[in-house]
């Protein structure tokens, strides 16, 4: 079995999320996850893993801080096992060097929006990236297979 670490950026500004439109549905919707993405052998943390993957995906360049969610994710057709987690990500004061140029389409969602569209951890709709307190709970979303 394949393991695949993932990890992925948690951007809340103006009690709006930023989300990436990742695919679609077998309806035809399209979903939507945080930004992020595997990690790789060139990478030395997954914090700058998840730097790299935001600045690639969207044009952003981040300070990385907690972990608020946690999951696993076994898929048999594949055989891979995926953990992902799920950091709370500030944007950075300075601009930064460099041209961004976003690979992924992006969108802010409020936490009433999101109620209405598909997305990936479907916990993301529970507002728990809402919640600034460092004392706030953090979650293991558990591990789901396919």
């Amino acid at each position: 079995m394949v393991h695949r670490v993932r990890a992925a950026g948690l951007l809340v500004e103006h009690d709006r999320i930023l989300l990436v439109g990742e695919g679609t549905l077998p309806s035809g919707e399209r979903y939507f996850i945080p930004p992020g993405g595997g990690l790789e052998l060139t990478d030395r943390s997954l914090v700058d893993c998840l730097q790299r993957e935001l600045w690639e995906e969207v044009g952003i360049r981040v300070d990385v801080g907690d972990v608020v969610y946690a999951k696993e994710y076994v898929s048999r057709q594949t055989d891979t096992h995926h953990v992902e987690l799920f950091f709370r990500v500030t944007r950075q004061a300075e601009p930064a060097p460099g041209i961004p140029t976003p690979d992924r389409p992006s969108t802010w969602f409020t936490l009433e929006a999101l109620q209405d569209v598909p997305v990936f951890p479907p916990e993301l709709k529970d507002g728990l990236w809402l919640q600034t307190d460092v004392s706030a709970p953090r979650r293991y979303l558990g591990r789901t297979e396919s």
